[in-house]
């Protein structure tokens, strides 16, 4: 009985342990095909629905499957195992791709879109475009010039990183002032700055970013001691291209002590900080931030809205984007949770793309927002 129980396990493992396995993964796309008995020839209805039932579930099991036993003991004491088999994926859409009747069955084939979709994807952009706007200065009174010149040091920085990063595409356009209502509500066929001199737009994929640079000195009395501090802080924002929303920042903020004054001059001679000491430690902060900042692009979902063109759907999102032919995009759904779409060409700025519910009218599409994912496996 021990070595049976044992033989059992052991099959039953060799069995399910690759679908166990391939719950971890996050989408995929399965062709499965279900089978049913025709009870009544002149109504093939209720085969049809079971064929497809089964084809459901069994794409649903290579999608992963969860495992559960348990063990019973009959009256005559014999130990008997009884396990049940579970769809760890779930069914998110599916096309039915073939249909017949073999001898006495109804056949029923599908593709299926099996997996689950978490809010935390990371996008699939392999380089992030931005333009560079004029940044934001900020100071108090009492900050001096020399640390008004570190801040344009700063924005200077900044550019350089940026450019010098392979993740990021820049366009430097620091001597231009974002002007998000304008840019978001001006039609530039009907105005006179955009038809004469032009007006910088981003286009949607791509990324506006102001940088924000606050300095402030502030003072602290401590029983004889009197402290000077500078407070330095930068603020980057970045804003969606097409529609200006703001699609994430990142904060930079550091507190430097300038001086202290005490009755004891030759100390406060040997711990005040210089000029150069304190545009280094601001400075050296800086690669630490894009970096952050970059993180943060990273995950930020590619999306675009379907719209017609020569009567197929497609996306102003293309190759320059991360975007290939290998592509698939996510949608709400009408009949399934959601509408799964793949790419099927692609230009530098622009995707065609086709439902993987080929009985999905693709006009019911145009409009909605799509996020990109992960390649096809």
């Amino acid at each position: 009985m021990i070595k049976k129980c044992y033989t059992l396990w052991v099959l039953l493992i060799g069995i399910l342990l690759p679908l166990i396995c391939n719950a971890n993964q996050t989408l995929r796309i399965i062709e499965a095909t279900g089978r049913a008995v025709i009870q009544d020839n002149s109504n093939l209805t209720d085969a049809r629905r079971i064929a497809l039932e089964d084809a459901i579930f069994l794409a649903a099991i290579h999608g992963g499957a969860q495992v559960n036993g348990f063990s019973s003991v009959d009256m005559d004491t014999t130990i008997s195992d009884h396990f049940t088999v579970q769809p760890a994926g779930k069914i998110l859409d599916f096309d039915i791709i073939e249909e017949k009747v073999s001898g006495d069955h109804y056949e029923v084939s599908i593709r299926a879109a099996v997996g689950r979709l978490t809010s935390g994807q990371c996008s699939v952009r392999s380089t992030m475009a931005i333009t560079k706007f004029s940044p934001t200065f900020l100071f108090s009174k009492k900050v001096p010039a020399w640390l008004q010149e570190l801040a344009r040091e700063v924005d200077f920085t900044l550019t350089e990183v940026i450019s010098r990063s392979e993740k990021f595409s820049l366009t430097n356009a620091s001597n231009v002032k974002l002007e998000i209502n304008k840019l978001s509500k001006i039609d530039d066929n009907y105005d006179y700055k955009a038809l004469t001199t032009g007006r910088v737009r981003v286009q949607n994929g791509d990324f506006a970013y102001q940088p924000k640079i606050t300095i402030s000195i502030t003072n602290s009395k401590k029983n004889i001691e009197n402290e000077l501090f500078v407070t330095f802080e930068l603020l980057s924002r970045l804003y969606h291209g097409s529609t200006y929303l703001l699609a994430t920042e990142a904060k930079y903020s550091t507190i430097i002590k300038l001086r202290s004054t005490t009755p004891w001059r030759s100390l406060d001679i040997l711990t005040k900080k210089t000029n150069d000491q304190i545009s280094k430690s601001i400075l050296s902060g800086i690669h630490g931030h894009i970096e952050n900042l970059r993180e943060q692009v990273n995950c930020i979902p590619l999306s675009a809205k379907l719209k017609f063109s020569d009567g197929k759907l497609t996306v102003d999102l293309g190759q320059i984007h991360g975007v290939t032919t290998n592509n698939l995009a996510v949608s709400s759904g009408t009949n399934t949770p959601y509408t799964i779409m793949y790419v099927t060409k692609t230009t530098a700025n622009s995707s065609t793309l086709e439902p993987l519910n080929k009985s999905i009218e693709v006009s019911s599409l145009l409009g909605k927002t799509i996020e990109f994912m992960e390649p096809i496996r």
